[in-house]
C-alpha cells in the first residue's frame, strides 16, 4: 500500500506499543536534571523536545512515506544530564505511553538503549537547524500494517519544549 505524500490511514493499536520503542529508541531529548553534570558531547541535548516531524520513509521503496506528526501523533523526549531519557508517545485515539533508557553521544553520533520496556539499542546522526534537532537514523515501521515491519529510514525535527 503506498501512502507518499498522503495522510496513512488509521494505524491498528497494535502499532502504537511497537512505534513508541522504535521511535524512541531513535529520538533526543531532555528535562529536568538529577544533579550528575552532563558530559560536554550530551549538553546540547538536554532538555525536553516534541516532534514537529517523524516521517518514515520505506527503503525499498522511497516514494512511500509516513508522517506520523501529520496524522496527528504527539511525541515527547527529555534527557537528563546524567544520559538517562523518558519518551511518551500519543496517537491514533490512545494516551501516551512511557519508555525510559540511556543515551549516550559520540561526535554527531547519538545511541539510545531502551530499558523500559527492553528494546535494542539504536545509532543516529544529530545535528541542529536553528532550534530544531534533528536526527536521521534507520528502524522498521509497519507500512502495509500486515503485522510484520519493514525497514526504514525514520526523520525526526524535535522543537525545544518549555517546561
Amino acid at each position: 500500500m503506498s501512502c507518499s505524500s498522503q495522510r496513512f490511514p488509521s494505524l491498528p493499536h497494535r502499532l502504537l506499543s511497537s512505534f513508541l520503542v522504535v521511535v524512541s529508541a531513535l529520538a533526543v531529548g531532555a528535562c529536568g536534571d538529577n544533579g550528575t553534570e552532563p558530559e560536554d558531547e550530551l549538553e546540547p541535548l538536554v532538555g525536553a523536545w516534541r516532534a514537529v516531524t517523524l516521517l518514515m520513509t520505506n527503503q525499498a521503496n522511497p516514494s512511500v512515506q509516513v508522517d506520523l506528526v501529520e496524522m496527528g501523533a504527539e511525541f515527547t523526549i527529555s534527557i537528563l544530564g546524567s544520559g538517562d531519557y523518558t519518551a511518551s508517545l500519543s496517537a491514533f485515539g490512545q494516551a501516551g505511553q512511557a519508555q525510559v533508557g540511556e543515551i549516550s553521544v559520540s561526535g554527531n553520533q547519538v545511541t539510545i538503549t531502551q530499558i523500559n520496556p527492553p528494546g535494542p539499542s539504536t545509532t543516529a546522526t544529530w545535528w541542529f537547524e536553528g532550534e530544531l534537532l534533528i536526527l536521521d537514523g534507520e528502524t522498521a515501521f509497519d507500512f502495509n500494517q500486515d503485522g510484520t515491519a519493514e525497514p526504514a529510514d525514520v526523520l525526526m525535527e524535535l522543537e525545544p519544549v518549555e517546561l
